[in-house]
Order: C-alpha cells, then sequence, then structure tokens
C-alpha cells in the first residue's frame, strides 16, 4: 500500500504532467492559429498582387497592341510617304500626330535598308545611322514581316533607356526595305506602374524577355537597364517555368531585399510579339507580416506570460499543499489528543454527557454516552446504541408524564430542557437525577439534543431537610413575632393609662421616661410587623400571574402619595412599562419600599425627584429606580440589602432596617437580582432585574444579569 508521502508525489508528478500537456497543448493550438492567420495573411496578399500584375499586363497588352496597329498603318502608308523625289515633308506632322496620339510613344521613325533614319516626329533624329542598333539589326535579321520585335532597353541619344517596339517594311515582292520604329515612352509605363502601388513598401516593375530592367516604380538609381536573368533569380525561374504568371517568396537579386512577389509574361493576343515583357509586383516580407508579427509576438508573451503564471502558481500550490498537509497531520495530532484528552476528562468529571438524535422520520437514537452517564441509569453503552428505548425505561412511573411534558414543550420551542426527577435502577434503587439538554433542528429536520445528566440524589436529600427547616423557622418567626405584639400592645396600653392619669403628678423627667417608653415600644412593633412581613414573603404568596408594571407601580406610588405630597416631591414614570410573571402584591411591596425609601432619603436643599423606566438585557427586564437624594457610601451598598441593617440613626430617619432586605426576598422568590449604585450627594440608582418568562417559583433559583452589566 502506497504510503500517505508517496500519494502526495504521485499526485504532484500527475498535476506537473497534466501542467506540461495543458501547456504543449495551448501551445499548439497558438502556434496552429498563428499558422493559418500567415497562411491567411500571404494568401491575401498573393491576391492583392496578382490582381495588380494582371492590371498591369491588361494595360500593357493593349499599349502595345496599339502599337502594331500603328506601325503596321505606317507600314501601308510608306509609299505614299516616300515618293521618288524623297519623303513629304508633311511626314513629320504625321509622325507627331500619331504620337501625340499614343501617350505610351515617344517616337516614330522610318528606317531604310541601310539602316539610317529617313524620317521622324523627332527632325533631330533624321539622317542618323542605327544600323547597328538591336532594333534594326535583329528585325533584318530575322526579316519576318509579321512580328513586333520588342528590343532590349537601351539609352538613347537622349541619354533616356528606352525600348524600341519595330516591325518589318517588306518591299512588293517581299524583300528588305527597312524598319519602322516606336520608341515606348518609360514615363508613360512609369505612370502605370505608379498607379498599382498601394502601399509604401510596394514596387513594381517591367523587364525585357531576355532579363534587361526597363523601368521600376518607385524608381531606384542604377536599375533600369540592369540585367536580372541570372541564375536562381525571380525573373529566371519565372521564365524557367514555362508559365505566364508566377507567385514567388524570396530575395530579389536586384535589391537584395527579402520579398512576395507576382511576375507575368505580358504578351498581347492577336499579335506576333517576341521577345514578351515580364512585369513584376512585389512587397516586402517583413511590411506584409507585419501586423501579424505583431499579433504572434503579443500572443507568443501572452502564451510564456500563463505558462511562468502557471507553472509559478502550481509551484505555490505545491508549497501551500506541503504546508497545509503538515498542518493538517499537526491538527489531526491535535486532534487526536484533544479527542483522548476529551474522552479522558468525560470519564473522570462526575456528570453524564451525552448526544441524542431525534429523527425527522420518528425514529430516535443516541449517538454518544459517556462512561458516566452509564452508571448513573445502570445501562451499558452498547445496550443504548442498541436500544434507545432503555434509558427512558429507568424513569420512575410518577415522574414519567412530567419527563415528556416538559421535553415536548422543549422539542416544539427548541428551548433548554431541564429536568428533575426519580430513575430507578436495575437493583431497584431510587435516585434523583437532573438533566438538562439544548436541542437544535437540523437542515434535514432532525432535532440533535446535547445534554447533561447528574445525580442530586443528595442534593434533593438536603433541600428536602432545608425546606422543612425554612418552614419551621418561618413558622417560629410568624408565632414568635405575633406572640411578641400581644405584651407590646399591653407595655404600651399600661405606658398609656398610667400617662393619662398620673401626668399632672409626675415631673417632666417622669414624663419623658414615659414617652421613650412608649416610643420603643411602638418602633418595637414596627419592627415585629415588619419581621412577620418578612417571614410572609414566599410562605404566604400568590401564584404567580402576568403582573402589568404600569398598575403595579401606580398602586405603589398612590399608597405613598401623602409622604409624597408632604415632601412636595415628584415622581416621573415611563410609559409602556412591561408584563411580566409574579406576585402582584409583592411586586407593589417592593417598589413601594424604594420609592420611600427615595421619597424618606432625599436632600434637605432640594425636593425629591424618583424616575422610573425600565428596558429589557436579554431574557431579563431592569427597571431602574432613580433619586436625587443623599446617596449612599461604595463601601454600604452590599451590606444594605440584609436584614436589620441601618445606615442613620433612629433620631435622624424612621425605619427598622428591614425595608431592603424584603426588597431582596422578593426578588429572591421572582428569580431576579436588586443591587444598587450611588454617588453621595448627588443620589442613588436601584437596578431590580427580573425575569420576563414564565417560570416556576418552587424551581432552582435563577439569576438575573451580572451587575456589571
Amino acid at each position: 500500500m502506497t504510503s500517505p508521502a508517496g500519494r502526495i508525489v504521485n499526485a504532484y508528478l500527475a498535476q506537473w504532467l497534466l501542467l506540461g500537456f495543458v501547456l504543449v497543448s495551448l501551445g499548439a493550438m497558438m502556434g496552429l492559429n498563428l499558422y493559418r492567420e500567415r497562411q491567411h495573411v500571404e494568401t491575401d496578399e498573393r491576391n492583392s498582387l496578382l490582381t495588380q500584375v494582371r492590371v498591369i499586363n491588361d494595360n500593357l497588352s493593349e499599349e502595345l497592341r496599339a502599337t502594331n496597329a500603328a506601325l503596321q498603318e505606317l507600314i501601308t502608308d510608306h509609299a505614299f510617304w516616300k515618293t521618288p523625289g524623297g519623303w513629304r515633308d508633311s511626314v513629320t506632322i504625321h509622325l507627331q500626330s500619331l504620337a501625340d496620339a499614343m501617350p505610351g510613344i515617344r517616337t516614330f521613325v522610318y528606317i531604310d535598308a541601310q539602316g539610317v533614319i529617313r524620317a521622324s516626329n523627332r527632325k533631330e533624329l533624321i539622317g542618323l545611322d542605327v544600323s547597328q542598333r538591336e532594333y534594326f539589326t535583329e528585325v533584318k535579321e530575322t526579316q519576318e514581316k509579321d512580328r513586333l520585335y520588342i528590343s532590349k532597353p537601351f539609352k538613347s541619344v537622349l541619354n533616356v533607356h528606352i525600348m524600341g517596339a519595330s516591325k518589318m517594311m517588306p518591299g512588293p515582292n517581299g524583300e528588305f526595305l527597312g524598319v519602322v520604329n516606336a520608341s515606348l515612352d518609360p514615363g508613360y509605363f512609369k505612370t502605370l506602374l505608379g498607379s498599382v502601388n498601394y502601399a509604401p513598401d510596394m514596387w513594381t516593375a517591367v523587364a525585357h524577355g531576355e532579363g534587361i530592367q526597363f523601368v521600376m516604380m518607385p524608381e531606384r538609381e542604377g536599375m533600369a537597364g540592369l540585367n536580372l536573368a541570372k541564375p536562381g533569380s525571380f525573373f529566371s525561374r519565372h521564365m524557367d517555368s514555362g508559365r505566364d504568371e508566377n507567385f514567388m517568396t524570396g530575395t530579389v537579386y536586384a535589391t537584395g531585399e527579402s520579398r512576395m512577389m507576382a511576375l507575368r509574361s505580358v504578351r498581347p493576343s492577336g499579335i506576333s510579339m517576341t521577345p514578351p515583357l515580364v512585369v513584376a509586383v512585389g512587397r516586402d516580407l517583413d511590411a506584409v507580416f507585419k501586423d501579424w508579427l505583431y499579433h504572434a509576438r503579443r500572443q507568443t508573451l501572452l502564451f510564456l506570460a500563463i505558462a511562468a503564471s502557471s507553472i509559478a502558481a502550481l509551484v505555490l500550490y505545491h508549497r501551500r499543499s506541503r504546508q497545509f498537509e503538515r498542518q493538517r497531520m499537526e491538527n489531526q495530532a491535535a486532534l487526536r489528543q484533544s479527542l483522548n484528552d476529551f474522552n479522558d476528562l468525560v470519564a473522570r468529571i462526575p456528570v453524564g454527557v451525552y448526544k441524542y438524535r431525534m429523527l425527522a422520520d420518528g425514529g430516535h437514537r443516541f449517538e454518544f454516552v459517556s462512561p458516566r452517564w452509564c452508571h448513573l441509569i445502570d445501562l451499558d453503552a452498547d445496550e443504548v446504541y442498541r436500544d434507545p428505548e432503555l434509558p427512558f425505561k429507568r424513569i420512575h412511573p410518577e415522574d414519567a408524564q412530567d419527563f415528556i411534558k416538559q421535553n415536548e414543550a422543549a422539542r416544539s420551542s427548541l428551548g433548554i430542557f431541564v429536568w428533575e426527577g426519580r430513575i430507578v435502577r436495575s437493583d431497584g434503587e431510587v435516585r434523583w437525577l437532573h438533566i438538562e439538554s439544548h436541542p437544535s433542528q437540523l437542515a434535514n429536520g432532525d432535532i440533535l439534543w446535547n445534554g447533561i445528566q447528574y445525580d442530586i440524589t443528595e442534593r434533593q436529600s438536603l433541600d428536602d431537610d432545608l425546606k422543612r427547616s425554612n418552614a419551621e423557622l418561618e413558622q417560629f418567626a410568624y408565632v414568635a413575632s405575633h406572640d411578641l405584639r400581644e405584651p407590646l400592645r399591653m407595655v404600651n396600653s399600661f405606658v398609656s393609662l398610667l400617662d393619662r392619669r398620673y401626668s399632672d403628678k409626675l415631673d417632666d423627667q417622669a414624663r419623658e421616661f414615659i414617652a421613650f417608653a412608649r416610643d420603643g415600644a411602638m418602633r418595637m412593633d414596627r419592627l415585629i410587623c415588619d419581621l412577620l412581613e418578612y417571614s410572609r414573603i414566599g410562605r404566604k404568596g400568590k401564584p404567580f400571574a402576568q403582573v402589568d408594571m404600569n398598575e403595579a407601580i401606580g398602586e405603589a406610588v398612590l399608597n405613598l402619595k401623602a409622604l409624597n405630597d408632604s415632601l412636595d416631591g415628584e415622581i416621573e414614570i415611563a410609559p409602556d412599562l412591561p408584563s411580566i410573571p409574579g406576585d402582584h402584591d409583592e411586586l407593589v411591596r417592593l417598589f413601594q419600599n424604594l420609592i420611600g425609601n427615595a421619597l424618606k432619603y432625599h436632600a434637605p436643599d432640594r425636593k425629591p425627584l424618583v424616575r422610573l423606566s425600565a428596558s429589557k438585557l436579554r431574557s431579563h427586564w431592569i427597571v431602574k429606580v432613580e433619586d436625587n437624594g443623599i446617596g449612599i457610601a461604595k463601601e454600604h451598598l452590599e451590606r444594605i440589602f440584609g436584614i436589620f441593617q441601618r445606615l442613620h440613626s433612629h433620631q435622624e430617619y424612621e425605619g427598622t432596617g428591614i425595608g431592603l432586605a424584603i426588597c431582596k426576598k422578593i426578588c429572591d422568590r421572582h428569580k431576579g437580582r436588586i443591587w444598587a449604585e450611588s454617588v453621595p450627594g448627588q443620589g442613588c440608582t436601584f437596578y431590580v432585574s427580573l425575569p420576563g418568562e414564565r417560570f416556576s417559583p418552587s424551581s432552582p433559583s435563577a439569576h438575573g444579569p451580572d451587575e456589571s452589566q
């Protein structure tokens, strides 16, 4: 079996091979595309050049046919212009008019059999001996009367390169009488050639059939009269091919340039002409493929960029992959260690942990149970996984309905499930368990419960003992406070009777003593009443119901109306206070004590001002009671909620020191909190945190938000 490292190496090799294949394929496709584009450019240019060379061929052929016709006409008119007494004077004018009518002809001449020019449209030529000129000697030697002979380019007496078109003048018996000759005008040829040039790098040329250059456009020095008939030249290859039209690429012999060229032999139809003229139209290869070359370079650079970036990306990917693989292996090792630590922790903690799934189709199963969880219900994990009904069969029959009810409620609301009840172990022992679970619904409709459970049998036993003890203490406090009031009433009655009957017989000191006794008895009575009220909280409370805080606080303010009016105080209550579950009378007493304290402990230099407002913090409502009184020192903010705790003497402020203890006990019963903040000399703010959702006052204490919040 291949190791993980070997599999990684194989994967890397496969990726490199795949990248190489992709890059080679991409390069081949781009190369093929560039090759096709080059072929397309070459084909388009080939067609363009062939078109231009055909245009020149058609024009030259037409001009040569016209020249042949003009020379034939001169041959026919020869007898008219040459009289026994000599040539007519008007022949010059006739020849000039004929030359003017043909833009491609410079000069018309009559040459006698001895090679002397006898008539011409240019008088300066008459009498010249041209017997050694090729256009005369070739015609004289061949004596083909129907042939139009084109001579090689030569410099005329006017120092201009020209070509001559000559025909034989036959006698009555076919004998050689002389030659008629037309000098082809190089200017006309240049105009014709220049008219077809459509690019700056393009040139056109006409050469004699034996390889002598005649004209070239644009003009280049030294090209006229150059012999092109060299082995391997475009001209030689064209003539050797035997075809009238050719297209070639390569190096031009005459210029040394790399060009593509279209060549055509001009052989006008309808006449016998030798040798032919050769027309060439060419373009510079670099210019033709300039745009293609630019595009090809860009494509090449693009391919190189793609290849380089792909290689760099794959190298980076492999580097990152190796780092990731190392990290993954480290994470796996850490995860295995964490899992081992977790399993060890789960096995050691005194709390059972479980994961339970309720399937959308109605089934259910346990997905995880810890050893402690199994121990608590006296079952093996394999048994639980095999039969998920077994744990539920352990629930005490008397507690089963409550378990089902609370479980259904938690499942419907997806709220926290908390249940405390009894289970019966296999040996018949009854134990109390606390079970707490958080349900969450998955995308497929299943509900997953992650929960814990722990044994609370000893705590339950202690709670039962504590409840009994508290009940006995509350009963004792009630009975004690009730029985204590009877002697106080008797003391107060007899002190009052003593004052009424013997007041006139007692001195001022005695009457002061009686007042002290009466005041002490009254304060003791109030203390006992408050103690009685303190003991009744929770014991005589009503079942919880929704309490409108607007009504409860309004009732408390109404009860304090006389005190508030006497102090000319102001009580501001925020609108729309919430409704919360609780005991209406206890909540009235809670806020009556807080508002009463705010009025009682007012600053002597300003009127009392009390503000009440509420805000929501998660599942709790925070009611704030704020005053502008004398305030409380920071070190006393905790102990003021203890029973019989007073910060001032009886002479300064009346009170028993039980009011805030009553407030705290009411908050405890409502699963809330109470705390205070103060700046001495500026006022005090009391915060009351009360749950905003229904709960059972007999369940374990809930806690409000921390004071720091």
